[in-house]
């Protein structure tokens, strides 16, 4: 085995993503039975490029390792990225693999995904209705949307589902230490991430009213001291825009 390796940190990942490429010189096949390209972590295996075929030569984007929960404390430990052959002798053949955009996802600020976030942007929202109705009663359904666990989804599944409604799961594990990071937009007039309604409201609740100098009305999003059309022009530019909360 062949490697190349960096010490990190992997506390709050929940994923490392990349792509690779596995190639050979003089046009050759690269047989996975014989050859692997792997990703280690303390120098044990975590995912190799086995597959079928008798070529595997090729480009293979957005490859997944689920880091294990046992790497997800505060110590530093080795990732090393390489090439392992998995017969003796000696080859003519230059057999290469090419790492590139090695990155680390921490789902939804490392808190990582609810179970109903289907479509993963850290909110159980309308999109993720929609792809749960797509699987309504039919057979064999993917195991993600079987809430329930029965095999079928259902009412069942609907009414676990129902219950996370416009959950996110980083605003539910929030922390004081993490506010730092908040990237609110300005016509998120209640800090929860997402301008919808419930910022159309706050703004309609302080329409037309007029402050003195230096006070502040939520609802005043242009500064002016006086919440009109402007402020609502501003809100519904931007509207269901999120913020990092939900994982955008």
């Amino acid at each position: 085995m062949a490697t190349v390796s960096q010490e990190v940190y992997l506390t709050d990942v929940s994923e490392i993503v990349f792509n690779v490429k596995l190639d050979t010189t003089y046009d050759d096949p690269w047989d996975p039975s014989k050859r692997s390209a792997v990703v280690s972590i303390d120098d044990e295996v975590v995912w190799e490029s086995n597959s079928v075929g008798s070529d595997v030569r090729g480009e293979y984007y957005d490859q997944v390792y689920t880091v294990h929960t046992q790497y997800q404390d505060a110590d530093p430990h080795k990732l090393s990225l390489g090439i392992r052959v998995n017969e003796g002798g000696y080859t003519y053949i230059k057999y290469l693999t090419k790492w590139d955009l090695v990155r680390f996802d921490t789902h939804c600020g490392g808190f990582g995904y609810l179970a109903e976030d289907f479509d993963g942007d850290c909110y159980i929202d309308g999109v993720d209705l929609a792809m749960l109705a797509e699987q309504w009663v039919v057979e064999e359904p993917d195991e993600k949307y079987d809430l329930f666990e029965d095999g079928i989804i259902n009412f069942d599944d609907y009414a676990l589902f129902t219950d996370y409604w416009m959950a996110n799961s980083n605003s539910v594990n929030w922390r004081d230490d993490n506010c730092y990071q908040s990237e609110l937009p300005v016509t998120d007039l209640d800090d929860d991430g997402i301008v919808n309604c419930v910022d159309y409201a706050v703004l309609m609740d302080d329409w037309m009213e007029e402050v003195p100098e230096g006070t502040c009305l939520r609802g005043d999003i242009n500064g002016s001291g006086e919440v009109d059309y402007t402020d609502l022009c501003m809100l519904l530019d931007g509207w269901l825009e999120k913020s990092w909360l939900y994982g955008l």
